[in-house]
């Protein structure tokens, strides 16, 4: 990952933003509500009742009256501030108990955050999907808050602190050396990659075309990341994370809903 800066999207000041935050937190707790009652069934225990279904409801006072598409319908519906991100993690969350081979964090997040023709964007992109993963309930690392100075081994350091990766992967993610380090350090240490492709600014068969000198990113079937299948996409990272990166799955649900 290169270095840049850690600010957010353009797109998402204002009642924008603000609509953004409380759409990701709607959909964090349908996730983790479904999540919920699937543990339900298969221990035998009764469905939800509508008071506990109630207590993982919000409510939401304004609209959103601006229009979106392509790149800025992406940005803005994962997009949340940092410190919006604290605040809702410290209401809506336990703090997680780590037991995963001692691991510090549950993921790392790997990206490119320049691109030649859409800038910045991708870099921005990236910390919104960071910060949906917070409010989710993981503990995630990424440079822009875990490392100062970038190096080699303070990359290496971070990935080894970590259950798994998350690649963030567009049509010019294979030409970072920071990027290709990072995925060639999780592959000698046996660290599961699970790639989401961008499909904003990448082809998908070019992406994977890039990718086939790194067979750690094709051990698992890529996600795709479009406006419309952004909540598919947090549903699949959300099960993947639970697996690999969780030694008890419940700890991810918000704790309005675990007992």
């Amino acid at each position: 990952s290169g270095s840049s800066s850690a600010s957010g999207s353009g797109s998402g000041s204002g009642s924008g933003s603000g609509s953004g935050v409380l759409q990701q937190e709607e959909a964090a707790t349908r996730i983790a509500m479904a999540a919920r009652s699937r543990q339900r069934r298969n221990s035998g225990l009764s469905p939800m009742s509508p008071s506990e279904r109630g207590s993982g409801q919000r409510s939401s006072n304004g609209t959103d009256g601006s229009s979106r598409s392509g790149t800025a319908q992406t940005e803005s519906t994962l997009e949340t501030t940092p410190s919006e991100a604290s605040s809702s993690r410290r209401a809506s969350t336990r703090s997680w108990q780590f037991g995963v081979d001692g691991k510090e964090f549950h993921y790392f997040l790997s990206h490119k955050k320049e691109h030649s023709k859409h800038g910045s964007v991708p870099g921005h992109v990236a910390l919104n999907l960071h910060d949906s993963l917070q409010l989710l309930g993981f503990r995630g690392w990424c440079d822009v808050d875990n490392l100062q100075d970038i190096s080699k081994d303070g990359l290496r350091t971070g990935i080894e602190a970590c259950c798994c990766m998350i690649v963030l992967i567009n049509d010019e993610s294979h030409l970072s050396d920071w990027c290709t380090f990072e995925w060639e350090t999780a592959r000698e240490l046996e660290i599961p990659i699970r790639v989401v492709v961008d499909l904003e600014r990448g082809n998908k068969a070019e992406c994977l075309a890039n990718a086939k000198g790194f067979p750690g990113l094709l051990r698992f079937q890529w996600l795709e990341l479009t406006p419309k299948m952004r909540r598919e996409m947090l549903g699949d990272l959300l099960t993947f994370l639970h697996e690999f990166a969780s030694a008890n799955p419940t700890w991810a649900l918000p704790s309005m809903l675990q007992e």
